[in-house]
């Protein structure tokens, strides 16, 4: 991981269209943003079918006659968009979460917002992930929804650079039993019933 000082973010459109990729939307005039702190120095393992962030590398930020950037085009890539089967990844390789909860630039969160749906475009946005361990017998799972950004650090709403929660729509959990193990469901989020089909644990 390498930390970067004064360094930008090239936002590129596409080499055939002419157009920004729909991960730039909210930002289709703009021609650079800040880049995070630290990053990680990643190399595709192959052809990438688009670049919509590429790397300026950092540069002096005082005096003020050195401010400019020694390199203006690099085309390293500093967002990786992949599709897997059903699955897409949207990997951004620098701390951008990390810089839009202390910094709170716009720029960043229509990245994030973005983000949410240009990866989970194909169904209700949101977070998945594998139930823990609560207990000797329990399992705990947690869904947070990341479609939309607009919650930070800051305690006055009106400091929030997007004040607003975006609906992602209905969703369903689906927890895999081990075999033969018996079940007791609780929401802490509604009073639907869960159903059991097989050796899974189903709540809509």
């Amino acid at each position: 991981m390498v930390r970067v000082k004064n360094s930008y973010l090239r936002l590129e459109k596409d080499a055939v269209t002419g157009k920004p990729h729909p991960l730039l939307a909210g930002l289709e005039e703009v021609p650079r943003i800040i880049n995070g702190v630290w990053r990680v120095e990643v190399e595709p393992a192959g052809p990438l079918a688009s670049l919509p962030l590429t790397l300026i590398p950092s540069y002096p930020d005082l005096p003020m006659e050195k401010v400019y950037p020694r390199v203006t085009k690099t085309g390293i890539a500093q967002v990786f968009l992949r599709e897997f089967g059903q699955g897409r990844v949207v990997y951004f390789p620098f701390d951008i979460d990390r810089a839009f909860w202390e910094v709170l630039s716009v720029d960043h969160g229509l990245l994030l917002r973005q983000r949410g749906r240009v990866g989970h475009e194909r169904r209700a946005a949101g977070h998945r992930q594998r139930p823990r361990r609560a207990g000797r017998d329990d399992l705990a799972a947690a869904g947070l929804n990341d479609h939309s950004p607009g919650q930070s650090h800051q305690p006055d709403d009106d400091e929030r650079p997007v004040p607003r929660v975006d609906s992602i729509g209905p969703q369903q959990v689906r927890i895999r039993l081990p075999s033969g193990a018996t079940a007791r469901a609780k929401s802490a989020c509604s009073r639907r019933t869960w159903r059991r089909p097989s050796n899974a644990l189903v709540k809509k």
